[in-house]
């Protein structure tokens, strides 16, 4: 039997008008219902997911920043924590200036940008949190946690081609959507930050689901018992699942907990 069910946010948990529909809410309250604990897992901050703490199960650890922090959403307790090296924080810093992309970059959990664009005030919808506009790096030197380019999709593809090893070891970059390339701590990913909520509840790995649409999510869908693919999903994500759901505008949330969870 499965224990506990980890689930992105954006393409997910919402649906492409980015609300949470009535029957996935109705969907993950029988789970918990049933035994099963929910949790999410974002490359949202702690305060982009507040408003959907009445999902989640009491002192389960919440996945955020794509894996770079996990914490309990009620006590604010860190489990795991792990940023960017300061040098290569600014190396991304200085690229994504010096290409004229919008450069966000969280520290201390706050939201700071290169400049307050038309993307960046989208982008805070999701994490509602202001951002703060600086001019240079030195505000928020040794403090990152993650960095993300925002921009058209196909310059995040081109950006992405572009950088190839330049970087080094020390930092991984995938996409969260089309238009945001995140870029963090190359030993943060969603699985490890699952299998170290695992580890803190007690659980084996073969007894957690993992959800997720992007490519952001393929490493949690890989390492879960049950690796799930939303049928919206990445093609690289929808290959790696186990089960393929129906699509975030169809309850493919809801859909696989009938299937997988209540068995209906």
């Amino acid at each position: 039997m499965y224990k506990l069910i980890a689930a992105d946010i954006d393409g997910t948990l919402l649906d492409s008008a980015r609300t949470l529909r009535p029957a996935t809410e109705d969907a993950i309250r029988r789970a918990k219902d049933a035994g099963v604990l929910f949790t999410l897992s974002t490359g949202r901050p702690l305060q982009g997911i507040r408003k959907f703490r009445h999902l989640l199960s009491p002192d389960v650890p919440v996945i955020t920043y794509n894996g770079s922090m996990v914490l309990t959403a009620d006590t604010g307790r860190v489990i795991l924590s792990d940023g960017l090296p300061e040098e290569a924080a600014r190396t991304i810093w200085r690229e994504g200036c010096a290409r004229g992309t919008t450069v966000i970059a969280w520290a201390n959990n706050h939201l700071y940008c290169n400049r307050v664009s038309e993307i960046v005030l989208d982008y805070r919808t999701l994490t509602m949190e202001t951002p703060i506009e600086i001019t240079d790096f030195a505000p928020i030197a040794g403090h990152v946690t993650k960095m993300l380019w925002l921009d058209e999709p196909e310059t995040v593809i081109r950006y992405m081609d572009e950088l190839g090893t330049s970087l080094g070891d020390s930092v991984r970059f995938t996409t969260s959507n089309p238009r945001y390339l995140e870029f963090m701590n190359s030993r943060v990913s969603k699985s490890a930050a699952l299998l170290a909520v695992a580890e803190e509840l007690g659980f084996a790995r073969e007894e957690i689901v993992a959800i997720g649409d992007g490519l952001n999510d393929l490493d949690m869908i890989e390492a879960a018992g049950m690796g799930v693919a939303m049928g919206n999903a990445h093609p690289r994500v929808l290959e790696a699942a186990r089960f393929v759901t129906k699509t975030n505008d169809e309850d493919g949330l809801a859909y696989m907990i009938e299937k997988l969870i209540l068995d209906r």
